[in-house]
């Protein structure tokens, strides 16, 4: 069998090479957890390909591609971290992004994967349309407003991203 830092090393190639949101949720537990910090985790595999799938698609502002660069990558029994810069590729242009990652690997499959970035790096890197998008999917989650990276203003607003002045309750 695999270590867990193999495992590791193939998914984030397989990031890479562009696989299908299938193809990459197949590295994962039936009762895996992702979590990208910023938003709320998604429990299962087959919600781990959902997610994954309707952030990468094509056309703005969609996301067309992602690289996974391991910068570092390390080691502990089951446990494996991840230093990246991940790689956006959108219609017209990309970016960059530092990502620290964890996964918990169990029986050659990845039970827990938690990425740590700057939210406000990334949605000032998507542009405004992809703003608004990452608000909304973060309020539909069920997220705190702490944790959707929400100004205070709007948590005060029951977490709405909206333009639109929120009165006190």
């Amino acid at each position: 069998m695999e270590s867990p830092i193999e495992v590791v090393r193939r998914f984030c190639a397989a990031w890479s090479d562009n696989v299908g949101a299938g193809e990459l949720a197949a590295f994962f537990t039936d009762d895996a957890v992702y979590h990208n910090i910023p938003l709320a985790p998604v429990t299962g595999r087959e919600a781990i390909a959902k997610t994954i799938s309707s952030f990468i698609r094509p056309g703005a502002p969609g996301i067309e591609s992602i690289d996974f660069r391991v910068i570092n990558i390390a080691a502990n029994g089951p446990v494996v971290m991840t230093e990246r810069v991940d790689v956006f590729r959108l219609p017209g242009k990309s970016f960059e992004l530092q990502v620290m990652g964890t996964f918990e690997v169990s029986d050659g499959k990845i039970h827990a994967w938690r990425d740590y970035f700057d939210q406000n790096q990334f949605t000032s890197r998507m542009g405004s349309g992809w703003t608004s998008i990452a608000r909304f999917k973060a309020t539909s989650e069920g997220a705190s407003p702490a944790r959707r990276g929400m100004p205070s203003s709007q948590a005060r607003c029951g977490g709405r991203a909206s333009t639109v002045q929120c009165m006190p309750s």
